[in-house]
């Protein structure tokens, strides 16, 4: 599923960038837009491709199989899909060159106008002096109220009109050229509405994620794959349910208290029977446990038994002892033995059963200090639970610095800016945690009949521990690599223009149809998922989808490009001893060749050599 999805969203912003550049530039070798494609888009991807191998690669820092299992899976798919774009597809390209465009979408499937956006001063550039007359098809210009100059044209073949020497020759700040390629209108007019509105969308988008941030924090984890995980349609969930809801007992969750000896006696030693009693009557004293919820061989359901009886009972080893051997849970009356405990509360993981498995485990200790036994211990979920949040815990901030540590250095090395780095983790996990945040209120807190009902569930209470963690670093991996899209096309527009401002118009334009329509494939296919009746796979999908969506439908278009054009040209701080630092390692920025004149000289070349085969056939 994610293979397919990375994959899609790499060869879309290589094969975007070859249409890009070969309807720019017809006459060029397809080797040398191959090349300029591999040094900005191809660096892009690989690094895209880093980032999402490193977040993902936290996971192997647990020790919990199905995890460190999935995020080695999710590895090896991100090296094939990086690998097979920047390659494979590149062979593809090469050959196809021209004949890409041979099939295209019915002309009543999309616009018939092209638009590029150009800020100009309107005492610097008069529409009056542009020449037309090179210009194939009806060509109407017209100004908007922003000071923008808007070229629609109706000729399909026909490339935007280049006024980049003109207006960069005027001034190369606020008057560079934003455009001189075919852009939507629709991202045109949405950019453009950040930058008149960024104060409002930047506060208006943080509240929003902020809001739904706040329920994740309501969140109860807990691993265990048992019936709830079933929808209710199934037999073996409705008997649990009936189970559940008509025998008390049956509906309260158990811890088990399993104990060895191999000491002569075995398990009928009045010393052991004297301690398990001791035992069982601390345990029922435990605040969380039912009452009358422990069941021994010295808590048979017999209330008036005494310790006295109990002993008198199994010195005597008659019929009447043996035929309580199984419902006891005793193997052979020898060696071993276990307590059951039944607990009030039903949720494995909160914070009551926990402490009610650290109690009974300290009661167990003291209890038997005294005892010589094999061994002894505690299971059962709320007990798995309490181990499985000993075990992740730790681990957390190893993991949250993998993720966290190799975004820094990546994007650092990158982008050469202190800031960007820190602004892509800070927005990516601000954009997560409100994901999981829905998440979180449609299944463990979800009390809407309806919503239960369209989704196939009923809610568990909590959401499992180790998908959690799954989820989120996918969602990262995949949120970052969103990022590193617009980062690259970022880093690339302001090398040309050295102005923030036109840099993210051009960056959100010409990648924000890209990374939308990546979004909506990669989205749809992981929620999908949502018609599984498997509560696990449900919440995968549901969750991954939510979180693809919100990142890319909502943070990119509006928080991200409000968020850098505040940040003006402090965006691209970087102290003097680090940016000395990064060059010595990645070398200074490589000055990326005007295509244009090249263009025209293979035109040249073309336009002769037509006109010498004329010669020779006349």
């Amino acid at each position: 599923m994610l293979g397919v999805g990375l994959s899609i969203d790499y060869s879309m912003l290589i094969v975007s960038r070859f249409i890009e550049l070969r309807t720019k530039y017809k006459y060029l070798p397809v080797n040398q837009i191959i090349i300029r494609i591999f040094k900005t888009t191809g660096f892009t991807v690989m690094s895209s491709a880093v980032l999402v191998g490193i977040s993902v690669s936290g996971g192997l820092a647990f020790h919990e199989y199905y995890i460190t299992s999935m995020c080695t899976a999710m590895i090896v798919i991100v090296i094939c899909a990086a690998l097979g774009s920047n390659f494979f597809l590149y062979a593809q390209l090469s050959i196809l060159d021209h004949k890409i465009e041979l099939w295209k979408v019915p002309r009543f499937l999309r616009s018939t106008q092209r638009v590029c956006a150009v800020p100009v001063a309107k005492t610097l550039v008069n529409t009056n002096d542009i020449n037309t007359n090179d210009i194939q098809g009806d060509i109407e210009l017209s100004n908007n109220a922003n000071d923008h100059t808007i070229i629609t044209s109706n000729n399909d073949h026909q490339d935007a009109i280049d006024m980049s020497k003109d207006i960069n020759d005027v001034d190369d700040g606020e008057h560079a050229l934003v455009s001189d390629e075919q852009a939507s209108r629709f991202w045109y007019l949405m950019t453009n509405f950040v930058i008149e509105n960024r104060w409002m969308c930047f506060l208006g988008a943080s509240a929003f994620l902020i809001g739904w941030s706040v329920y994740f924090l309501k969140v109860v984890l807990f691993n265990q794959i048992d019936t709830t995980i079933l929808a209710p349609k199934y037999v073996s969930r409705q008997v649990y349910d009936y189970l559940n809801s008509e025998f008390s007992l049956y509906g309260h969750q158990r811890l088990y208290v399993y104990l060895q000896t191999t000491k002569k006696g075995g398990v009928l030693d009045p010393t052991f029977l004297a301690s398990l009693h001791d035992f069982v009557n601390k345990v029922q004293d435990v605040d969380t446990v039912v009452k009358g919820g422990v069941f021994s061989m010295v808590s048979t359901g017999l209330t008036s038994y005494s310790l006295a009886n109990y002993l008198a009972m199994y010195s005597n080893m008659g019929n009447y002892v043996k035929s309580l051997a199984y419902p006891l849970g005793l193997t052979d009356l020898s060696k071993n033995t276990y307590v059951a405990v039944a607990l009030n509360d039903k949720i494995p993981c909160s914070v009551a059963s926990r402490n009610a498995v650290e109690n009974v485990r300290s009661l167990l200790k003291e209890s038997f200090s005294n005892v010589d036994i094999n061994y002894k211990g505690v299971g059962g979920p709320a007990a798995q639970c309490y181990d499985l949040y000993s075990d992740v815990y730790p681990v957390i901030p190893v993991w949250i610095g993998v993720l966290l540590g190799g975004t820094f250095i990546i994007m650092l090395f990158m982008s050469k800016s202190l800031v960007i780095p820190i602004k892509a983790m800070i927005l990516s996990v601000l954009s997560l945690f409100a994901s999981l945040g829905i998440l979180v209120c449609l299944f463990p807190m979800q009390t809407s009949q309806s919503v239960m009902n369209s989704l196939s569930f009923k809610p568990t209470g909590y959401i499992d521990m180790l998908n959690t963690i799954f989820i989120f670093s996918i969602s990262y991996g995949l949120t970052v690599d969103y990022e590193v899209f617009v980062i690259g096309r970022l880093l690339e527009e302001y090398k040309k223009t050295r102005d923030n401002k036109v840099a993210v118009m051009r960056s959100i334009m010409f990648t924000g149809p890209i990374i939308t329509s990546c979004a909506i494939m990669l989205g749809i296919v992981v929620f999908s998922f949502i018609g599984s009746d498997v509560l696990l796979i449900k919440e995968i999908g549901v969750g991954t989808a939510i979180a693809i969506v919100l990142d890319a439908g909502f943070v990119r278009i509006f928080l991200v490009p409000s968020f850098l054009l505040l940040l003006e040209d402090y965006l691209w701080y970087c102290p003097k001893p680090l940016f000395t630092l990064i060059e010595l390692v990645v070398g200074p920025d490589e000055v990326l060749e005007d295509l244009s004149q090249r263009d025209q000289e293979y035109k040249l070349l073309h336009d002769n050599k037509t006109n010498d085969n004329d010669e020779t056939l006349k």
